[in-house]
């Protein structure tokens, strides 16, 4: 956790023993909530337990409440789409997050208990107990040992069928004494229960059965059991509990569990069978009918029952009970298409949901018809994915639940090739609707408005670059009370959301005063291997006339603009007398070729190998080209990602006329192209240190368009180099019906967005979300607000607020049919030019736009020279006296 180094006076002065009560408390409450306060200051962290090493053996860390999130079209954790992430939401707070569990690629799960998963690996069947907010593993005995000890004439089924009897509908209890785990499996089917340690070397069946007619329930370690001795209606339900295995006398092992014992019983006149189970506030709740008719239903808690006091609850709040195969109790305060104070079940008469509200008697269903039926074209609300995750054979798989699929006979299988994943579930309920959570990515950014005018403070004198450095910034010397009053965490946490906004309102926050500049990080000498002080959002600007960076008549200074706020800098960069710019600010020396690359404002530098090695690694039918002819295909329409760890810094190099990727970090002395080619098609995108391309396999529009990802090199295990990166890997697939091959990728406020064309006339333009296209979920963008779109060579965002004469809500590119430059309004469909023809024509004298700028930016070869025109697409680059061939 990263937290401030020094305390703020207000949190240094809590003593020790009400810290930890305050944590505690926080504690009950949510698990990550305590994760946050621990990460206050260093302190709190200091003074506070750890929670990693701790998830699982820990009862007090267990995340209750979190519910593992069903993402609906199969995409089961693990699936490729998802790539490695897995999605949790709070059913009390509604909260969502994004964990990256790496451990589903050969992994599935059984079960959830107190936010633990129960997870089964593939190779050898495998228990492992996994807490998903710390990583904390407990591992047991494979569950094949179990396959023996079925009983009667299973012992002599075939091993598929003994499969479905061991993991169908099956209920996990998890308990925890002395570091050790202990785990027992219910098996309904079956009316048996397995148990086993993390010392243990096998699985164990016990002697006994349990009586069971409802689905047991899982509370503090225990299993909780309805039953009722006579199958009728009118008899007296009974309620079991079954103890967690206890600890030997010889310490070497542990007991079977004591028998199920009959804690409370409900006489018909009370409640009619039959009875569920439901967890709710830390309490076991008892939910049954009033009377034979199912017409009106009854809670009482379990501890009341217990001690013959039958009196029901009034109100449970602003809960809602889901009510299945597991039992779920839903806070709808942040949940608004759940209903409070409703039980959500399957009508004991009728075969479908039912909803009743407790406080009016009221009978509804939960879910429209078209919702539930499936396949009709009806809406997915939380409510759905809710319902979803009762069913543990249609939440694992990553599927929604529907009735639909409910009349399909035959075998539910996992859609992955793995051995004990086969046919090892039967089920009624699966589906493959669309599914419209909230999609919540794994690290949100705070977008903060421009820093007001106030905090600007003017230089006197000019300098090389931005000031950035603490010696360069000019500030008072004595702190305004106001501003030495603020404590060194809240100073850091506004200075992070400035910084979230632009990377120059946080240089001018810490120019304000010397208080705020010690108190935050300065960025000189991280600018390129810390990604937060990436400069995002700025664009080196193309002067026109041929007044390339380093042009004699600029000066050694180079403008820069920025894409949403439309503010414009100068700086001066001397760099540029002996280099050349190609891609964003990946900079080349004229000498020897060295590739810089280069943060224009703090003027930090990384250097890595010479492009030059690159000349003999050329594709097979290019090496014995001449040499100024291998220089035009390492270098024309280039794109560069970069990315940082531990301080190296990592280059991929993708060119549209090499079918293979250079690579290099700043420890390598030369560059390595792959082994493996690239599937070209559209221009690469370079977004977060990875690459993406789109490919269309067949040259045809009315095939199926793939996006693939290229991930940035590791290095290798003995830390000496760099190695080759993965080669590139499906992530979302696109349909022709959804979108017409050619496809753009774009980046728009941290998001990846695919623009192509409803279909094969071109004459209209849609835009999806990258992330809902890995989900499977085709569902178009009705708008992106103020933002412009620009595609071409690179593809830029850009903000029409600041800059007037663009237009928003456009999608500015050449015309696949007329090659020429046209702009689509996704609201109207109105289709226009964005430059008049004399301005687009180049040498006719036309008025020169900020948008004919912006287009210029998006062509690299002209970016980095001129302005585009349509009479000047050969371009050379020339220095008089200079002929060295790698500018050419």
């Amino acid at each position: 956790m990263a937290a401030p180094s020094s305390l703020s006076p207000w949190a240094s002065i809590l003593p020790g023993d009400l810290l930890r009560l305050i944590a505690w408390r926080v504690l009950e409450g949510d698990f990550l909530d305590y994760v946050r306060f621990r990460a206050v200051c260093t302190g709190w962290r200091s003074g506070t337990l750890c929670p990693r090493g701790r998830g699982v053996t820990d009862l007090r860390f267990h995340p209750r409440r979190w519910m593992m999130l069903t993402e609906g079209h199969g995409l089961y954790p693990g699936h490729g789409k998802l790539g490695g992430y897995v999605r949790f939401f709070n059913l009390y707070t509604g909260t969502f997050v994004r964990l990256k569990l790496p451990l589903f690629r050969n992994h599935c799960a059984l079960d959830s208990v107190d936010g633990l998963l129960i997870l089964q690996r593939d190779e050898d069947t495998t228990i492992h107990v996994l807490h998903p907010f710390t990583g904390d593993i407990a591992e047991l005995p494979p569950l094949a040992s179990l396959l023996n000890q079925l009983g009667g004439d299973l012992n002599g089924a075939r091993e598929s069928d003994r499969w479905f009897f061991i993991r169908n509908t099956i209920c996990a209890s998890v308990s925890c004494n002395a570091g050790i785990t202990t785990v027992m499996l219910a098996f309904h089917n079956l009316s048996r229960v397995a148990f086993a340690t993390s010392q243990d070397r096998h699985w164990t069946m016990t002697s006994w059965e349990v009586p069971c007619n409802i689905r047991p329930l899982s509370f503090c370690g225990k299993l909780y059991v309805v039953h009722n001795p006579t199958p009728t209606l009118d008899a007296t339900s009974q309620v079991l509990q079954i103890d967690h295995p206890l600890q030997d006398e010889m310490g070497l092992g542990f007991r079977e569990p004591s028998p199920p014992r009959l804690i409370a019983t409900c006489p018909p006149d009370i409640l009619r069978y039959p009875l569920y189970l439901v967890e709710s506030d830390s309490e076991i709740l008892v939910v049954g009918h009033s009377d034979s008719s199912f017409s009106h239903i009854l809670v009482y808690k379990l501890a009341d029952l217990m001690l013959g006091r039958f009196i029901p609850v009034t109100s449970i709040g602003d809960r809602a009970l889901f009510v299945e195969q597991r039992s779920l109790s839903v806070s709808t305060k942040s949940l608004p298409t759940i209903m409070a104070e409703t039980v959500v079940y399957t009508h004991p008469r009728r075969p479908e949901f039912a909803q009743f509200q407790l406080g009016t008697g009221i009978w509804s269903r939960p879910i429209d018809e078209l919702g539930l039926d499936g396949f009709a074209p009806g809406p997915c609300s939380l409510i759905h994915h809710v319902l979803s995750c009762c069913f543990r054979n249609v939440w694992n798989k990553g599927l929604i639940y529907s009735t639909k699929e409910y009349k399909k006979p035959g075998w539910l299988v996992w859609k992955v090739k793995r051995k004990f994943r086969n046919g090892l579930t039967l089920t009624d309920f699966i589906t493959e609707i669309d599914q419209c959570s909230p999609y919540i990515p794994a690290v949100g950014n705070a977008v903060m408005p421009p820093s007001s005018r106030s905090l600007l403070v003017p230089r006197k004198r000019r300098r090389s670059v931005v000031e950035t450095s603490d010696a360069a910034m000019a500030a008072p010397s004595s702190p305004s009370p106001w501003a030495s009053f603020l404590p060194g965490d809240l100073l850091r946490l506004i200075a992070w959301l400035i910084l979230d906004g632009d990377f120059l309102d946080y240089v001018r926050f810490r120019a304000v005063y010397t208080s705020w500049r010690s108190g935050t990080i300065c960025p000189g000498g991280r600018g390129i291997t810390d990604l937060r002080f990436h400069p995002r959002g700025w664009m080196m600007l193309t002067e026109g006339h041929g007044y390339y960076p380093g042009h004699g008549k600029l000066g050694g200074y180079v403008r820069f603009f920025n894409l949403y706020s439309g503010t414009f800098v100068r700086v001066k960069l001397p760099l540029f007398r002996n280099h050349c710019v190609d891609g964003l600010l990946l900079l080349q020396r004229d000498d020897d070729t060295v590739i810089r690359v280069l943060h224009p404002f703090t003027g930090d530098i990384a250097e890595l190998s010479p492009l030059s090695t690159l000349l003999t690694q050329l594709d097979d039918d290019r090496n014995e080209e001449p040499e100024c002819e291998k220089w035009f295909f390492i270098r024309y329409n280039i794109c560069a990602s970069v990315s940082c760890n531990a301080g190296i810094t990592s280059v991929m190099l993708a060119s549209h006329y090499q079918s293979r990727v250079a690579f290099a970090t700043s420890q390598d002395r030369h560059w390595t192209v792959t082994s493996w080619k690239v599937p070209r098609s559209v221009r690469p995108l370079s977004f977060r240190g990875k690459l993406y391309v789109v490919h269309n396999q067949t040259p045809a529009i009315d095939a199926t368009s793939t996006v693939l990802q290229i991930d940035h090199p590791l290095q290798d295990q003995i830390g000496l180099g760099s190695r080759e990166p993965s080669p590139p890997k499906l992530v979302a697939t696109c349909p022709p019906d959804i979108l017409r091959y050619p496809l753009y990728l774009v980046e728009c406020d941290s998001e990846i967005l695919v623009v192509g064309h409803s279909d094969s006339s071109f004459s209209h333009i849609l835009v999806y979300k990258l992330a809902d296209l890995m989900l499977g979920r085709f569902i178009p963008i009705t708008s992106i607000g103020d933002r412009a779109l620009f595609i071409e060579e690179r593809s830029l965002s850009v903000s029409s607020k600041s800059l007037p004469t663009i237009m928003a809500e456009t999608v500015v590119y050449i015309h696949p049919r007329t090659h020429d430059f046209a702009q689509f309004q996704l609201r109207t469909g109105i289709w226009s030019r964005p430059i008049d023809e004399l301005g687009l024509d180049g040498f006719a004298p036309g008025p020169c736009s900020l948008i004919h700028h912006v287009l210029s930016c998006c062509i690299r070869n002209v970016w980095y020279i001129t302005s585009y025109s349509q009479g000047s697409l050969q371009i050379l680059f020339t220095l008089p006296g200079n002929s060295f061939i790698p500018r050419s």
